[in-house]
């Protein structure tokens, strides 16, 4: 019974490749033993014994495989929903909840000491009325990408707003 609390607890708890590894040695350990007569078990005697013991083993391991699968596709998709949550999806910069975040961290005395720079774009609106949003959507990323090269590593720069920025470093 261990075993198969240990290949239920790592399909909760360890990555896909250990689940299944452990899966397999763990049925090949079980069929091993049973088949050998060994651990009290005594080896199968007749065709039915050998179908129930085949069938046992059979969802001894899909069992562990598919809450691996289900637990694996729900972090997948709470790390794509978090990503989503705090990039800005036109610059692919940490939004203003990451920034929200990093600040309060920052406050907090978490990590180096900080220095905040805002930038804001006074009179962005005339470009985007004058030259077309698209022109204002690639200046965007265009000050986005100049801001994020011109950083050292351990500097970060925020989307906070339509034409704000904010640069922890």
């Amino acid at each position: 019974m261990l075993p198969i609390a240990l290949v239920v607890w790592s399909a909760i708890r360890l990555p896909p490749v250990w689940t299944t590894v452990g899966n397999a040695l763990t049925v090949l350990a079980v069929t091993g033993m049973i088949g050998l007569g060994l651990g009290g078990f005594k080896p199968p005697q007749d065709f039915s014994d050998t179908v129930f013991l085949l069938v046992f083993l059979c969802l001894m391991a899909i069992f562990p495989l598919i809450l691996m699968a289900s637990n694996h596709e729900s972090r997948k998709s709470a790390q794509k929903l978090f990503r989503r949550a705090t990039t800005d999806s036109e610059t692919g910069l940490p939004n203003r909840t990451a920034f929200e975040d990093a600040a309060r961290s920052a406050i907090e005395g978490i990590g180096p000491v900080r220095t905040l720079a805002y930038l804001d774009f006074d009179h962005f609106k005339v470009v985007n009325d004058t030259a077309s949003h698209e022109a204002g959507d690639a200046l965007i990323k265009g000050v986005a990408s100049m801001l994020a090269a011109g950083l050292y590593p351990e500097d970060r720069v925020f989307r906070i707003g339509g034409d704000e920025f904010a640069l922890l470093m």
